[in-house]
């Protein structure tokens, strides 16, 4: 029997009051540097903190790709992506300083500032009809459970690892009250989820990752949920460690429909596509 924690990263976002508007929000001290690591392993690369984490305000990115760090800044997944493969192979450090009471959406216009000021990134958008899921309530509703968003996150002291993750009496992942994050668990063959406070465009956001194909919420629902869910990875990307026990547990899409009361239907739509036009493989000096 085996089992490991998967971070869904790029669904860990934020909450809580914004620092004042300004039309281009820059981190408040930020070091980018070449990675001298070769790959990215779970033990050596990581992304962390930032706005609604336990270290709101400071974000760091460890000897993750430059092309992992593009999708971060502009919430895209894969297929949402157009540029050159030696993205892949270019690995970050960056640790910056958060201003106090930004939101997830203005770090990200943070990232993206930091990448064209660094990086002398030039890019453009492209709308391309794609083969999609479309994500829409079931006949007997949803089964989501609406999110305590008066709850405050755990006392945590800064540098000091926050704890989470460990499994409960089911095998799910822990997340204390107060954090909006999405975390998973792999044992015996069956990715278990737990999700807090996640509005559903994020949840089609991962599911779309799950797939490798966009997930479009067309479901309506407009609030934040927690929510548990259960699958077998057979016939997903590969993910992580690989756990070849067999699992017996229930396809993703009947999952969503089974324990969240909501459908994937395939279709045709629309999909915004963020093409590089230009990118440097060093950063300028910091």
């Amino acid at each position: 029997m085996r089992g490991f924690i998967v971070p869904a990263l790029c669904l860990v976002l934020g909450a809580g009051a914004a620092y004042a508007q300004e039309p281009n929000p820059k981190f408040e001290v930020a070091s980018v540097r070449l990675s001298a690591e070769a790959t990215s392993t779970p033990a050596n690369s990581r992304m962390s903190g930032g706005p609604g984490t336990a270290d709101p305000e400071r974000f760091t990115f460890t000897n993750l790709s430059l092309k992992q760090l593009l999708l971060k800044a502009y919430g895209l997944l894969n297929y949402q992506f157009s540029g050159p493969d030696w993205l892949t192979s270019i690995r970050i450090n960056l640790q910056a300083k958060v201003p106090s009471g930004a939101t997830e959406a203005q770090l990200n216009a943070m990232l993206q500032n930091l990448l064209v000021e660094r990086f002398n990134l030039a890019s453009h958008h492209e709308i391309k009809e794609m083969a999609v899921y479309e994500l829409t309530v079931g006949k007997d509703g949803p089964k989501l459970k609406e999110s305590d968003l008066s709850a405050k996150p755990p006392e945590h002291e800064r540098g000091e690892p926050l704890r989470v993750g460990g499994p409960d009496k089911e095998g799910f992942p822990q997340i204390p009250p107060g954090l909006n994050m999405m975390l998973g668990r792999m044992t015996d063959g069956i990715m278990r989820w737990t999700g807090r406070q996640q509005p559903l465009s994020n949840l089609a956001s991962f599911l779309g990752g799950e797939l490798d194909r966009p997930v479009v919420d067309k479901t309506g629902l407009t609030g934040k949920y927690d929510f548990t869910l259960a699958h077998s990875r057979d016939g997903l990307r590969p993910r992580g460690p690989v756990d070849d026990t067999p699992s017996g547990g229930p396809s993703l899409f009947k999952a969503v429909q089974d324990q969240l009361g909501l459908n994937l239907e395939s279709k045709k739509d629309p999909i915004d596509i963020l093409v590089v036009d230009h990118i440097d493989k060093v950063p300028t000096d910091n």
